[in-house]
């Protein structure tokens, strides 16, 4: 396959995230076989600079707000958005998860970070499938799992 995309990572100054440490755990998620690379379109890739599809910004939620606002869109200083040019996650769900999410804070960062890349690279939301199925990662989970499963990832393996 070819390459999905390039993009670049970056953190608000004060957000009270390092930088790296948020680089490093997103380019392991972007990285992950399970992830959109493993869904065979091709792989994701970090780079510098302004030559990237696809920026990543971990801000905090009045940034967020101005950023999705952009694209028209009314995150209540409460979630996360594409639009149109960054993935823009919310430091407060990064770090705490979301209430209609029911599963680990390092599955829900999976599932916020492909989410919004996942726009990024064209998906739009989609139903849970059935009951008790794991959700597909396109699926509004911050908003509410149910009746789905928890899940962060692009690919279901079973």
């Amino acid at each position: 396959g070819g390459n999905l995309g390039a993009y670049r990572v970056d953190v608000e100054a004060g957000a009270g995230v390092a930088p790296h440490a948020f680089t490093a755990m997103a380019e392991r998620i972007l990285g992950e076989e399970r992830g959109w690379t493993g869904t065979g379109d091709g792989a994701l890739r970090r780079v510098g600079g302004r030559s990237a599809d696809i920026r990543v910004v971990l801000a905090t939620p009045p940034t967020v707000d101005r950023l999705c606002a952009q694209a028209g869109l009314d995150t209540h200083g409460e979630v996360s958005c594409w639009n149109g040019r960054f993935a823009a996650i919310n430091i407060d769900r990064w770090n705490t998860g979301a209430d209609g999410f029911p599963g680990p804070l390092h599955l829900y960062r999976k599932y916020v970070l492909n989410h919004e890349v996942g726009h990024g690279l064209g998906y739009h939301h989609v139903a849970c499938p059935r009951p008790g199925a794991r959700a597909p990662v396109m699926q509004q989970q911050t908003y509410a799992t149910k009746p789905c499963r928890a899940n962060g990832w692009p690919v279901l393996d079973g």
